[in-house]
């Protein structure tokens, strides 16, 4: 067999691909698709929009715990705590992924050469705070919505991103089976109110911007706040 060697590139080039188009038309397309469409799809979390907003958190002499989905762009402990600088006594978080210390703490009035733990404020944590009189925090910033609390087993101390109150078991809704109690503390009347999931009783009915929350987990979750 001869080959006509006058046959110009661009011929040569069509003849190419219809040879490439001949074979994949002989590929079946399911066979195509995990390199089309991916074989796996991922779950992916999508931490929501940053929101202005104002908090106002009232806070009375002695023990509250509290938390705020407020944060400026400077988050570190003494900026948020500004306003209250020289009326709160000491402020003390739970961090529970540290297991040796789990108990992170600041006091203003310490010497300067002891190591505090406590630097900086995060909306998903609760805070213990004792306040020598009553008074107001107010945090100008941003709020994220939605938003995710990541929930270890055991005991979380963890805040309330959302500015509005709500009913308690709907707010826990994305958790549910996954938590065995969570408590709050009423500093106004100094006294602890709960939920239970499994009795579906509890003194603790909503959930409230502000306050902070023990949260008891059966296993690890995701605590999607909307």
């Amino acid at each position: 067999m001869k080959v006509n060697r006058n046959i110009s590139s661009k011929t040569w080039t069509i003849i190419i691909l219809i040879i490439i188009i001949s074979l994949i038309l002989l590929v079946p397309f399911e066979k195509l698709q995990p390199a089309i469409i991916g074989a796996v799809v991922s779950k992916v979390f999508v931490y929501g929009m940053s929101i202005n907003a104002t908090c106002n958190i009232s806070l009375v002499e002695g023990w509250n715990l509290i938390s705020t989905p407020c944060l400026g762009s400077n988050s570190s402990l003494l900026a948020v705590l500004s306003p209250i600088e020289g009326n709160y006594i000491s402020i003390h978080a739970y961090n529970e992924s540290d297991t040796k210390d789990p108990w992170k703490s600041y006091n203003p009035n310490l010497p300067t050469q002891v190591v505090q733990d406590l630097s900086d404020i995060s909306r998903e944590k609760g805070y213990w705070i004792n306040m020598e009189a009553n008074y107001s925090l107010f945090i100008n910033g941003t709020r994220i919505w939605p938003a995710f609390i990541s929930l270890e087993e055991g005991w979380n101390l963890v805040g309330y991103t959302n500015n509005n109150t709500k009913n308690t078991t709907n707010v826990l809704s994305s958790i549910s089976g996954a938590y065995t109690i969570i408590w709050a503390y009423n500093a106004s009347d100094a006294s602890y109110v709960f939920y239970n999931p499994s009795l579906g009783t509890g003194t603790l009915t909503e959930i409230k911007p502000y306050w902070g929350y023990w949260i008891n987990m059966s296993s690890d979750a995701n605590w999607r706040i909307t």
